[in-house]
């Protein structure tokens, strides 16, 4: 249950911390930072995955602008 009420919760919508442990259970909480900390991890693969992508892209540009100044 405590997953399920954590997952309602939107980070975006948490301004204020004291108000979040007034209005949840620390095992509530508990959840909603273990989702918080996977949505980082995630976002984070995803952007070194999309700079990697990108790089390679680059790289390819360069190599034909290199080959029409042949």
């Amino acid at each position: 249950m405590a997953v399920v009420l954590a997952r309602s919760l939107r980070v975006g919508d948490i301004k204020d911390p004291v108000a979040l442990f007034k209005a949840y259970s620390t095992e509530k909480i508990h959840g909603l930072e273990r989702r918080v900390h996977d949505e980082m991890e995630q976002k984070k693969k995803e952007l070194r995955q999309m700079v990697g992508e990108r790089y390679r892209k680059l790289m390819q540009v360069a190599d034909t602008i290199g080959d029409m100044k042949l």
